[in-house]
């Protein structure tokens, strides 16, 4: 305890600081009131309609809008005057715009009342922080400290109380005109010893508080020392001590609650009670109270006078009532107005439960005394009808519509926690909805389809979609016949069995949606047990898990979740681990990990220990994967043995069913069973029917849902305690048909091509389904017939989905047998998990083109009933389509979709749309009997009345958890690896390099710079092995420039480094210079090795059976190579790259690499992703009439054809050798020319005589336009080819002797001119053909020479036949198809040699860059795609959503605008990863890695926007991935650094150091280490733009325009890609705006663009801009603003076109936004604007310059 002395001084520091007060500023606290009111939770629907006022911080709060008052929590006071001021503002509300009637509600006069009562009590509390400010300022204890400070109250009210302080300190302050040490000083006494949100003391309470016995000792010795016997000093006594007392007292009012009062009111009866209470301790009278009676009587006379002088309450109350009260009147206006009667609602209803808290006893003061009710037009959670019977707590029954919030419902389980929880107060919100409803076995329907009911295998609705829009956290199934649901019965459930849903037609109804206060979950509709359904109460739930789990598991429980996946992309684990404790642990103990390397191995495993491992509940937060739900699945498994030979005598693996999440293992119901919705693993215990023989098993399901792999362990234990590895059994599961009957078990056939599992029956509609409108339902259905949805069985046992629509593979096989061809299949497929788990299955009948050429649908292409009479085959195409799709609702029996017309006029045949339905026509029986049994055999394990606090399910034995970690090597699992997460891959990469940074680092520097120690566990590759040369690069560069980078980023030292090394710093970490850190080979060598190490540590399980298998993990590297060159995986990657875990393409690569590292595998792989994209450009027909290009070509390609032929070339197949020898011999007798010359002669003399025939020729490359039929203006190759050549020898054959013999020979060119036009402009393997020399020109010749040639020799009868024969009949445009066909398979055979090509013509490293420079389109800026399904595009306007660089490739052939995307996406995603491997192995070259790096920025841009944005999969057949590029694109490599995602430096350098490092050993460090490292770096090139900034400081709380301009002073033209501009938002010292993530860009034209929260770029006619933004921050909350500034866009494509600026022009971009608020110090104030230009250097390679403005903020 202090001493009497600490006291004393404490005391006479207090008084000396109250004594020096200045004036409480009144206007300055009502605005503070004001603002923190609008911010306080009660309000936070309706906070944006109110205005601010200028913001007051006295204490210099973090937050000025906390909701704190001199550092204690004010949160009910401040929401009580929020309450008041938005009831009273509802007085303002014309009753004509009270559609609702909700005014109603709200009682005006208590809101009057209550605002008078919070304003009294605020206003003592802002007196007292006004005294706080000034004792901050004089660095005194604050009056919440001498609260604390043990026996302080006491000794001050006993000191203020002894006549020596009365005479020295109060009689003084009463000729004083405020009395404001007085008022002070009193004030102080109450708050010392009572509750600081009740004063003023109302009423009789007074007498209870200091400052009564105060006052009364203050008025007796004054009037005993000085004023007795004087009847003016007695009536200036009373009258100044009546003043003080307003502060403290309120007597009772006619409100029945405080109110500002008159002064003399207060004085009147404060001295009343001074009296009463003498009277009784005294028994009477005495002098003292009869002076003061009689002042009384005579100042009664003086009331007017005396009131002059206002409380500070009157005062408050006036001011706040004139300045303040108008902000929430035109708020609550434009609310109604405004129509926001939800927002409205919500105030509503929180302000009933909030006054039911507060007043609970007293009904006729609240301001909204009655439940609410919300009338709204639509519903809004799972509403019921009136008439449904709700349970409430007691056991009796309400009807719905009578349900009041004093109803407590019963919880629905006998549970200690759910008792407490009946006794939750309940909402009810009145809706008018257009809804159906639906009931149970013939009762009449009740409930919405979304209203979920608990049943005995879970949640579900009979719509669970329409659950999941309402929360989209729990994990809610479909409701179906077969399932059990529980209904109260007496004291028990009865269990009900659905056999039928009844369900209505939608209608408009009233429907009535309950609610609850707490986390109720459960309540009963009409008996049945039904959820509650609100997201709150399960993100609660989450939250309360989340806290519970440990430290290490919980982030890997969050990198399981694709939502978070740009998070875990993009930042290292500590970022996150800092972040997510910020959020997550405010006002808890925050746990520490003390082991941070330990995130990085075994224990980051997404499994089923991070959920079991705690005895919190799992968070029912459902992520969104691309993966089918195991509870969603719906599967029957054979399963075989790895080992059969191993198996023992007697037993078989078993069949094994699932349905709902629950296993049927060889026709028996699992109780014993569970599954891990994360791990996809089940787990089961069984006793073997008939034997004393029990089976513990694992089976692990893949993404696809359509195999797996599990282990089984055999033994005569129920519950064995370990494991015998003798009686472990490995085995492979594939999924077959249900009615598929199963043998043995352990003999799957492997290679079997599809099996077919879910069967669907198609229906189209006749009609059209035009754009902009919707459809329900078919109008005018056509049968289309079945399509089925099953896998491809590629042998080895590997498989991917797939799908087969039987009318085109019977049209194939129709066509193959009688025809004996061997045609492929006439279509692709895409098959895509949506986000909502619906399959999309896309259908491209890439073969459209040849229907109307053997078929009666004839040349006009008739589309509907199609038949084939001229091939003899009885078979019809109800339709000839394009394409369709169908997105495969799981949920439902009917899915629908788009069916697309064929249409040769449009691009790419894509012609009008038609509603598709399927109709599931599957195994339903089978599945339907099986739900039956799981849900009548769990129904007394999940029964509700069962679930005591000791309940728990059965689970299958413990020992199930140790057999997850035996597996065998299998193919189909590195094709899958369902356990990949990509953002975990990366953030352990990160966090690795950035613990060898502190393990290589100099100790002294790590001690003193930074709060790590050394790690101890890293793997020893990568600590004491790793290779000298990294370890020096650590300790002696990376390390160092860290630190600088991170000291700099303090205010404190910026000054420290001259400009030029602020510059030459920067440049080092994030520019692309020749010594920057992007080309550092050290950088790239760490990035690999951290990588494969990454990949080790995170899936060592899955791995380990590769790495350690005796044939070694190089085999199986190969093997998954061998696989992915396979047509349907490929076409399945290349169209869907994004699907579980991540990037597929990536992850196969890095798998690849951790298997193999010293291969080029994805090198290799990616030259046939390559001419795959290709082989999809052949499907669409050349549209371009370049004649003179054309020509040309047509004229070096036959000599070069000829010559290769007569000199017997190698490269050119033997029999098209032959054929065309014979057609060069005969034209050249035809000619008479000298068939003895050399060949090239001979080649010359014939392309001579051929001069006529080229200069016809070369104008019918393309049948657009040249008035033939429209069939043949879809027609491709040689499908046009044939008629172009008639056409041609129409005209010419007069004039040239032989001209059908050059048949064979012209079409060949004119074949590989498409395909040189397709490696240009699709392929992008030729940058620019225009600017190739002759030499490199003959080298694409050549080649495309090569596939074409092969392309034929693959059908050399009918190329003969071809050539030799026009075209007269159906069957012989199927030997047409043959050399189509033939082409297709030599792109993809000669995919190595197109590789070299390019790398011929382009040089070294020039393969990659220039498909990069294709994808990237060089200098453009990409913008966001609309990403909208388009259709009927005539051929010849350009295409909706063209990537950038792709309008000259849509000119060139018919292909969509989403096509094209996919491409670029496709090539994009694989030059990236080729290149960033290829750098692991050919840094020596130092020219093609410096080549590598620079193309890899071009393709930056482009990804980022593709990839990051554009939702195609829900649109176009593409695909969706969310978060960021780093997600994307590879994660090992030195791109890393390019692409801005290295480390988490990039963006945690603003704040990664909360406190200043000592300053002696800082400066010292730059002097000694610093300087010297960055003296060595290159500089850097110039801003090539002048930048200004207006204005040059700013004012903190200030609304302000900041306008950075960029000015051309070079006298020259200057061209940019793109500048960005980089800023940050948030509550952070480092941010320039308080604006959050509010900040909109529009355009310079927007109205709205210099109003607050908006940034736009200017003048529109010289740049346009794309912004995004990223939340951040570790001990904060902040977001970084980056705004790309380019040119105008390019109209064509969508692409910003390079900022091109003038000589003396300018360009600016202005930012409208609050400044963010003061700093902590002088260190803290500053912030900072990052400007970085990216431009084409003097190298022609993409370079970077940086200029950075720092703002002070007051």
């Amino acid at each position: 305890m202090p001493s009497e002395d600490e006291l004393k001084a404490a005391f006479l520091d207090l008084v000396n600081a109250v004594r020096g007060l200045q004036k409480v500023p009144i206007e300055s606290f009502a605005g503070r009131l004001h603002n923190k009111a609008r911010y306080n939770e009660n309000v936070r629907t309706l906070h944006s309609f109110f205005e601010g006022a200028p913001d007051y911080n006295p204490l210099d709060e973090e937050d000025s809008y906390s909701q704190e008052l001199d550092g204690r929590d004010a949160t009910d006071l401040l929401a009580r005057l929020s309450i008041a001021c938005v009831g009273r503002g509802t007085i303002q509300v014309d009753p004509s715009k009270d559609h609702n009637n909700y005014k109603h509600y709200i009682y005006t006069d208590n809101a009057i009342a209550r605002f008078g009562e919070i304003i009294t009590y605020l206003t003592s509390f802002c007196f007292v922080e006004h005294i706080g400010a000034e004792l901050k300022r004089l660095g005194l204890p604050s009056i919440k400290d001498l609260t604390s400070m043990e026996g302080f109250a006491d000794y001050a009210i006993e000191t203020m109380s002894t006549n020596r302080w009365i005479s020295q300190e109060i009689s003084v302050d009463l000729w004083r005109g405020d009395h404001l040490f007085t008022l002070g000083m009193l004030l102080i006494a109450d708050f010392l010893k009572s509750d600081p949100t009740l004063i003023p003391a109302y009423g009789s309470r007074f007498q209870d508080r200091p400052s009564f016995g105060i006052l009364q000792e203050w008025s007796y010795n004054i009037w005993d020392d000085d004023s007795k016997g004087d009847a003016a000093k007695v009536d200036t006594m009373v009258e100044f001590l009546g003043n003080v007392a307003t502060i403290v007292y309120v007597p009772q009012t006619d409100a029945q609650m405080a109110q500002p009062l008159p002064t003399f009111d207060v004085m009147r009866e404060f001295y009343s009670s001074v009296i009463d209470s003498r009277r009784r301790r005294r028994g009477g009278d005495d002098d003292y109270t009869e002076e003061i009676r009689s002042s009384l009587e005579r100042l009664d006379n003086r009331q007017d006078a005396i009131n002059e002088w206002k409380s500070y309450c009157e005062s408050m109350a006036s001011y706040y009532n004139v300045n303040m009260q108008p902000k929430w009147d035109r708020g609550v206006v434009t609310v109604f107005d405004n129509q926001e009667w939800s927002k409205f609602y919500t105030w509503m209803n929180l302000t009933f439960a909030k006054e039911w808290d507060y007043y609970w006893d007293v009904e006729d003061i609240k301001i909204i005394p009655d439940q609410p009710l919300f009338f709204k037009t639509g519903h809004i959670g799972c509403p019921l009808v009136a008439g449904t019977s709700i349970l409430l707590a007691d056991g009796e029954e309400c009807l719905v519509e009578k349900l009041m919030a004093k109803g407590r419902l019963h919880g629905g389980f006998n549970n200690p926690k759910d008792e407490a929880i009946r006794e939750s107060s309940t909402s009810c919100v009145v809706c008018r909805s257009n809804v159906a409803l639906v009931g149970f076995n013939g009762e009449a329907p009740f409930a919405t389809p979304g209203q979920v009911f608990l049943t005995s295998t879970g949640l579900r609705a009979v719509d669970p979609k329409a659950a999941l829009a309402v929360n989209p956290f729990w994990q809610v199934g479909q409701l179906a016949p077969g399932h059990v649901l529980y209904r109260r019965h007496g004291e028990g459930y009865d269990h009900v069995e659905i056999k039928s849903i009844e369900k209505t037609k939608s209608e408009e109804r009233t429907v009535y949606s309950v609610f609850h206060a707490v986390s109720q979950e459960y309540y009963h509709a009409n008996g049945y047990v039904v959820s509650q359904n609100v997201p709150e109460h399960t993100l609660q739930q989450a939250v309360d898990a989340l806290r519970q789990i440990p430290d290490d598991k919980r982030l890997s429980l969050l990198s399981a979740f694709k939502d978070l996946s740009g998070t875990f992309g993009k930042y290292d684990l500590k970022s996150i681990k800092a972040r997510l404790d910020l959020e997550l642990f405010q006002g808890y103990p925050v746990p520490e990990i003390q082991d941070w390397g330990s995130l990085t191995m075994e224990t980051m495993k997404v499994d089923g220990a991070v959920r079991h491992a705690t005895s919190a509940p799992p968070a029912k937060s459902k992520p969104k994967k691309r993966a089918v739900p195991l509870d969603q699945l719906r599967r029957k498994y054979g399963l075989a043995a790895h080992d059969p030979d191993r198996m023992p005598d007697g037993y078989r693996l078993p069949t094994i069913d699932v349905i709902d999440g629950f296993m049927v293992v060889d026709g028996e119901v699992q109780l014993a069973s569970s599954h891990d919705p994360d791990a996809r693993i089940f787990k089961w215990t069984r006793e073997i029917a008939g034997t004393k023989t029990f089976e513990h098993g694992t089976l692990r399901i893949f993404p696809d849902g359509l195999s797996g792999q599990g282990t089984v362990f055999v033994t005569s234990e129920s519950s064995p305690a370990r494991l015998s590895k003798d009686s472990i059994f490995t085995f492979k599961a594939q999924a077959r048909s249900a009615s598929e009957e199963q043998g043995q078990g352990n003999a799957l056939d492997s290679g079997r091509g599809y099996v077919g599992l879910d069967k669907y029956q198609l229906t189209v509609d006749r009609t059209e389904w035009p754009a902009d409108t919707d459809q329900d339902d078919i109008r005018d259905p056509i049968d289309l017939g079945e399509f089925t949805y099953g896998y491809s069985d590629e042998g080895d046992g590997a498989n991917i989905p797939y799908i087969q629509f039987p009318l085109l593979n019977q049209l194939q096989d129709s066509i193959n047998s009688k025809f004996n061809k061997e045609l492929d299949e006439l279509y692709r497929i895409e098959l895509e998990t949506l986000q909502d788990n619906t399959f999309r299955a896309t259908v491209r009948f890439h073969r459209a083109s040849t229907v109307p050429l053997i078929s009666d649908s004839g040349e006009d292409v008739r589309t509907f009933d199609v038949k084939f009479p001229e091939l003899g085959l009885d078979l019809t195409l109800p339709v000839l389509f394009q394409g369709f799709y169908v997105d495969l609702d799981i949920f439902n029996d009917y899915s629908y979709g788009a069916l697309y017309e064929f249409d040769p006029e449009m691009r790419g045949g894509k012609g009008k749309r038609h509603m598709l339905k399927a109709e599931y026509v599957g195994d339903a029986d089978y599945f339907r009997q099986l739900r039956t049994r799981v849900s009548r055999a769990f129904g007394d394990v999940q029964d509700p009345s069962k679930r005591t606090s000791d309940w728990h399910r059965p689970s299958p034995c413990g020992i199930t958890d140790e057999l997850i970690q035996y597996r065998e090597p299998d193919v189909q699992i590195l094709m899958t690896f369902p356990s990949y997460r990509e953002e975990m891959v990366h953030s352990t990469v990160q966090t690795l390099i950035q613990d060898m940074m502190y393990y290589h680092m100099d100790d002294e520097d790590r001690k003193k710079f930074t709060n790590r120690s050394k790690p101890d566990n890293l793997p020893s590759v990568l600590a004491d092995n790793l290779p000298a040369k990294l370890k020096t690069f650590f300790h002696d560069k990376y390390a160092p420039a860290f630190l600088c980078r991170s000291i700099y980023s303090f205010d404190k030292y910026t000054s420290k480094f001259t400009p030029k090394e602020r510059k030459k710093l920067w440049y080092w970490w994030e520019g692309n210079g020749e010594h920057c850190l992007s080309r550092s080979q050290e950088y790239n060598d760490l990035n690999n090795i951290a990588s494969i190490e990454a990949m080790k540590m995170l899936y060592n399980t899955d791995l380990e059976p590769f790495l350690e298998s005796s044939q070694g993990p190089e085999h199986w590297a190969n093997e998954l190579f061998t696989k992915l060159g396979g047509k349907r995986i490929m076409n399945q990657l290349l169209t869907q790259p994004i699907q579980a875990g991540g990037n597929a393409i990536n992850r196969e690569c890095v798998l690849m690499n951790t298997l193999a590292p010293s291969k080029d595998f994805a090198d290799q792989w990616f030259e046939k992703i390559v001419a795959y994209a290709g082989e999809i450009g052949l499907d669409y027909p050349y549209i371009e009439d370049d004649i003179e290009l054309a020509g040309q070509w047509l004229h070096d390609s036959i000599h070069d054809l000829i010559v290769k032929v007569l000199m017997d070339d190698p490269s050119i197949t033997g029999s098209v050798k032959e054929a065309l020898l014979e057609d060069i011999e005969e034209f050249e007798k035809a000619n008479n020319l000298d068939q003895t010359e050399t060949a090239e002669r001979r080649a010359a003399n014939m392309i001579a005589k051929q001069a006529v025939f080229i200069a016809e020729a070369k104008n019918w490359f393309t049948a657009v336009g040249k008035g033939l039929s429209k069939a043949l203006g879809a027609t491709r190759l040689y499908q046009w080819l044939g008629t172009a050549f008639d056409q041609v020898a129409k005209k010419v054959s007069g004039k040239l002797p032989g001209t059908k013999f050059l048949k064979g020979l012209s079409t060949l060119c004119m074949a590989a001119f498409y395909i040189g036009q397709l490696a240009s402009n699709i392929m992008g393997l030729i940058q620019n053909w225009d600017l190739l020399e002759p030499d490199q020109r003959a080298t694409v010749i050549l080649e495309t020479l090569k596939i074409a040639t092969d392309g034929v020799g693959y059908a050399i009868d009918s190329f003969k036949k071809f050539k030799d024969n026009p075209i007269t009949s159906a069957a012989d445009q199927l030997d047409v198809e043959g050399l189509n066909q033939g082409t297709y398979r030599a792109m993809g055979e000669n995919a190595p040699d197109l590789g070299k090509m390019s790398e011929d013509i382009n040089g070294p490293g020039g393969f990659h860059e220039s498909v990069s420079e294709h994808v990237g389109a060089a200098d453009q800026t990409p913008t966001r795609p609309k990403g909208e399904e388009s259709w009927n595009e005539k051929i010849n306007d350009p295409p909706e959503d063209l990537p950038p660089g792709g309008g000259v490739a849509a000119e060139k052939f018919s292909l969509s605008g989403a096509i094209l995307q996919g491409l670029n996406i496709a090539l994009g995603i694989g030059v990236a990863v080729a290149m960033t491997f290829s750098l692991v192995r050919e840094w020596d070259q130092l020219t093609t890695a410096g080549k590598i790096i620079n193309t890899l920025t071009i393709i930056t841009q482009i990804l980022t926007v593709l990839l990051d944005v554009v939702e195609l999969g829900a649109t176009v057949g593409a695909w969706v991935v969310t978060g960021t590029l780093g997600v994307a694109l590879p994660i090992i490599g030195a791109v890393l650094a390019v692409i801005g995602v290295v480390l988490m430096i990039v963006g945690f350098f603003v704040n990664l150091y909360k406190s200043s490092p000592p300053p002696d050993p800082v400066e010292h460090y730059i002097n000694d280490v610093g300087k010297p490292l960055i003296s060595n770096f290159d500089e850097g090139p110039d801003p090539q733009l002048n930048y200004t900034i207006s204005p040059t400081s700013v004012t903190p709380g200030q609304l302000t325009s900041v306008e950075i301009t960029g000015k051309n002073e070079s006298g020259k033209e200057v061209s940019l890609t793109n500048t960005r501009i980089t800023l940050l938002s948030g509550t952070d010292d480092t941010c320039l705006f308080a604006a959050d993530d509010k900040i909109k860009l529009v355009e310079d034209t927007d109205p709205d663009k210099d109003t607050e929260n908006h940034t736009y770029v200017a003048p529109d006619e010289l740049a346009d801009a794309n912004m995004s933004s990223s939340k951040l921050g570790t001990t904060s909350v902040y977001y970084q603003y980056d705004v790309r500034l380019a040119g105008p866009k390019d109209e064509k494509e969508n692409a910003l076109d390079p900022l091109v600026v003038k000589a003396n022009e300018k360009v600016r971009s202005v930012w409208k936004a609050k400044i963010n608020k003061k700093g902590a110090d002088d260190d803290h104030t500053s912030s900072r604007i990052d400007i970085v230009e990216i431009f084409k250097n003097a190298q022609g390679q993409n370079d970077k310059s940086h200029f950075q403005f720092i703002l002070r903020r007051g």
